[in-house]
């Protein structure tokens, strides 16, 4: 189906962006919202961002000083 996609409903828990997709045919719709939550609690930035071919996502490690 040909929708728009909301960006920040990628961060919800359970929120798939394609309505053909179920637990039946693969995912729960969990994986974002946990990688965003270890990403915060780790003080990295992770960041969706609209593509050509969809969405792409980046992580950013802050460097720490030893």
């Amino acid at each position: 189906a040909n929708h728009p996609l909301e960006l920040e409903r990628l961060w919800e828990p359970f929120y798939r962006a394609d309505p053909s997709r179920s637990a039946e045919t693969g995912g729960n719709g969990l994986g974002l919202a946990i990688c965003q939550r270890i990403a915060r609690r780790n003080g990295w930035s992770l960041i969706l961002q609209r593509d050509l071919d969809g969405v792409r996502s980046e992580v950013i490690f802050p460097v720490v000083p030893r």
